[in-house]
């Protein structure tokens, strides 16, 4: 089973006059990505590419992370996180 888990923003602090919607702290993102572990393994792009059938025939978990407009703060707040848990991430150079 394949679970695709959309994050949007990932900020040091939400407290601003108009928060944002959906937001996660960095402490908040990386509590959910190591509670997502217990469950199941992250996947890259190019390997739910790859290995599809196989993956939608398996009764494990699966999870793939997304995330909404390709902000520089995901890059910068949230890259470092996956890169700590050894969660892969589809990234290009900014």
């Amino acid at each position: 089973m394949l679970f695709a888990i959309n994050f949007h923003y990932i900020r040091p602090s939400l407290n601003f006059a108009y928060p944002s919607i959906f937001g996660k702290t960095q402490e908040q993102f990386k509590s959910q990505l190591i509670e997502l572990k217990r469950f199941g393994n992250f996947i890259h792009p190019y390997e739910l590419h790859e290995r599809k059938k196989e993956i939608e025939n398996k009764s494990e978990i699966f999870f793939i992370i997304t995330f909404d407009d390709g902000l520089k703060e995901q890059y910068t707040f949230a890259l470092p996180i996956l890169d700590e848990l050894n969660i892969p991430a589809l990234t290009c150079p900014l």
